[in-house]
């Protein structure tokens, strides 16, 4: 009965590993036209690092990173359920509950 109201949720989710994909772009991108590509696979992999660590840690430090994850979770990455999409997390919740109260 509430699958509209449901599938009106704000779909953007701070926890999504798209913010450790923008992490590793963000230093990529920015030394790939000064650097060999190595080195900027290797800033790459650091940002994913950090992310991790800013992810776990400093998480108050990162919202530049948050607002463009968020961003790209809203237009790029993510898109709104479908109604079977929806069915199928209520049912799963539902059971969860379920075996929760066990």
């Amino acid at each position: 009965e509430a699958l509209e109201q449901i599938g009106k949720a704000n779909i953007v989710n701070d926890g999504c590993s798209t913010n450790i994909v923008v992490c590793f772009f963000l230093p990529f991108l920015l030394t790939l036209p000064f650097a060999p590509l190595e080195w900027s696979v290797l800033a790459g992999a650091m940002g994913s690092l950090a992310g991790l660590y800013l992810e776990r840690y400093l998480r108050k430090y990162a919202k530049p990173v948050y607002r463009l994850s968020a961003f790209l979770q809203q237009y790029v990455t993510c898109k709104q359920p479908d109604r079977k999409h929806l069915e199928t997390a209520i049912r799963s919740y539902e059971l969860l509950q379920h075996v929760r109260s066990q």
